[in-house]
């Protein structure tokens, strides 16, 4: 893991941060390298977990901890759950804004270190984790299970849904473009996906690129979503027959509906298909 003292500017993999005010690194941790330490807060773990769920500036590889952590073999990317959902750990961050709008930058094993080595962040990054686990929807419970219970095409459904349901509440160019181009190949949504020829396939990606350039800045969570639906579903038919689906492929396929659902909710859809209702961080259980 690259290490970075805590609230020094940011300067990561995609470049550093040019703006008058700078992100700051928090949990930036490595081998050989002091770090406060106290034990952790239950609360304060699963408000990190919840903020998981929406990893940002996502790689391809991933780090593993180096704090000790004994590895047999291959390293494997560490997971966590929360309640119910598999988290990835160690290939994206999560970025949240303090009360005087300073933005911190964590790398998503800052959840391990805490967890499991101690970690003691600043208190403006605890503060600011916490205010934004309160308002983030997740999926849990039994609405988690009911998309868990439906196949991949029903579940390829209820994200075209969702996306149709956003498109008519704040209509939005670039989405109606997305979703006419996840219409080609009708009649039916499994006749669609399971052929792609590398000419189309070339040209989805190319599209997907493209929107993740110029969406606007408020609807780049959605576009992101929209992408992962993308690869998630279309682009790889076996999603379709569960005896060709890996664990990792099944968590994907639910982690990308998932996304959707709550940001479909985030936007101000909280009455649509209830059923399948994201609950808010600051609402109870």
């Amino acid at each position: 893991m690259t290490y970075a003292a805590d609230l020094t500017p940011y300067a990561y993999g995609m470049g550093q941060d040019d703006g008058e005010t700078p992100d700051l690194h928090i949990g930036w941790l490595s081998s050989g390298h002091a770090y406060p330490k106290q034990p952790p807060d239950p609360a304060f773990v699963q408000a990190l977990l919840r903020c998981c769920l929406r990893p940002e500036r996502l790689y391809m590889g991933y780090h593993v901890c180096d704090l000790g952590c004994e590895h047999s073999g291959q390293p494997r990317q560490l997971t966590r759950d929360y309640d119910g959902r598999t988290l990835f750990l160690g290939n994206g961050e999560i970025r949240v804004t303090g009360a005087d709008r300073q933005v911190y930058a964590a790398p998503t094993l800052i959840a391990h270190y805490v967890a499991d080595h101690h970690y003691a962040p600043p208190t403006v990054f605890v503060d600011a984790v916490t205010q934004l686990a309160r308002r983030l929807w997740a999926l849990q419970g039994e609405p988690l299970e009911r998309v868990r219970r439906l196949d991949g095409a029903a579940r390829f459904a209820l994200c075209i849904d969702a996306l149709q349901a956003l498109q008519r509440a704040r209509p939005r160019p670039w989405l109606a473009d997305m979703l006419a181009t996840l219409d080609e190949g009708k009649p039916g949504v499994v006749d669609l996906l399971p052929i792609l020829g590398e000419q189309r396939r070339r040209k989805l990606f190319q599209r997907l690129r493209d929107l993740q350039s110029t969406c606007p800045l408020d609807d780049a969570p959605l576009a992101k979503t929209v992408v992962a639906l993308h690869y998630s579903f279309p682009v790889r038919k076996r999603f379709f027959s569960p005896a060709q689906r890996s664990p990792q492929e099944e968590v994907l396929m639910v982690w990308a509906t998932a996304q959707l659902l709550e940001q479909a909710h985030e936007a101000g859809l909280e009455q649509w298909r209830d059923d399948v209702r994201p609950r808010r961080g600051d609402e109870p259980g």
